[in-house]
């Protein structure tokens, strides 16, 4: 009778424990041990803003190129020489608004009237001018690449003159020996253009800028028999529109 009552005593405690063991290897999933499981096994969601979209030339900050053009000149004293190149870098503070400086080199004639009637300031020569302007830039986008641009500023004359032998030459027949000069002169610039980016760091455009400014000039004329000089002080205006076409690398 005791051997029949302690079998299903041990057979309880044994289903016990098997209950025990199956638990602890498969633990529940509300449990702390079943959350760390699947924490460990789920990644975190990560959340990034849009990345940045270029909508316009207007999202560079600044620019630097270089220009090739054409000059034109407005009055019957000065005549166009050759082709005009220089560069120009720019920087903008505000989406629409910047600064600009440039320089510019261009070569100017100077074609004096009847040299012995009119004592012509300047014997027949060039001006060679090195401009050097800085100005304010306005510019607005029309597309996603092209936008127009404006600038107005101070522009710099760093002139020199080189005369022609055939007005020396002139003038030498008579007997008399001629020097000239170009003073420096503080002038105007105005420019209006269009970019094209071609890539984001890229671009083209053409422009029409002009440019002025008063300078003084000297012509001294020598009689070689007595060495008598006589000094003509005058002012010649240095105006032209130029016309040009360029690349622009932005950053």
């Amino acid at each position: 009778m005791r051997r029949m009552r302690v079998v299903p005593i041990v057979a309880t405690v044994a289903l016990m424990l098997l209950f025990a063991l199956s638990a602890n290897a498969h633990p529940v999933a509300n449990g702390p041990s079943g959350a760390a499981d699947e924490s460990s096994n789920v990644q975190p969601i990560q959340w990034a803003p849009p990345a940045a979209r270029n909508t316009g030339l207007y999202l560079e900050r600044g620019n630097v190129g270089g220009f090739v053009g054409y000059p034109f000149t407005l009055n019957d004293e000065l005549g166009a020489d050759g082709v005009v190149f220089g560069a120009s870098g720019s920087y903008l503070f505000w989406p629409f608004f910047g600064i600009e400086v440039a320089g510019t080199r261009q070569n100017l004639d100077f074609l004096p009237q009847n040299v012995i009637d009119t004592m012509p300031p300047l014997s027949r020569g060039t001006i060679e001018s090195f401009v050097i302007s800085a100005s304010a830039l306005f510019r607005a986008p029309v597309s996603s690449i092209v936008s127009i641009y404006g600038t107005a500023g101070m522009a710099y004359f760093i002139n020199d003159f080189k005369a022609d032998s055939a007005g020396a030459d002139d003038l030498a027949e008579f007997g008399f020996l001629v020097g000239d000069s170009v003073e420096n002169a503080l002038g105007l610039n105005l420019s209006g253009g269009v970019n094209v980016l071609v890539w984001r760091s890229f671009g083209l455009f053409t422009e029409l800028r002009y440019l002025v400014a008063t300078a003084d000039t000297m012509a001294i004329i020598t009689d070689e028999v007595t060495q008598i000089s006589a000094q003509f002080p005058s002012t010649q205006k240095l105006q032209s529109i130029i016309w040009s076409g360029g690349v622009r690398f932005y950053f």
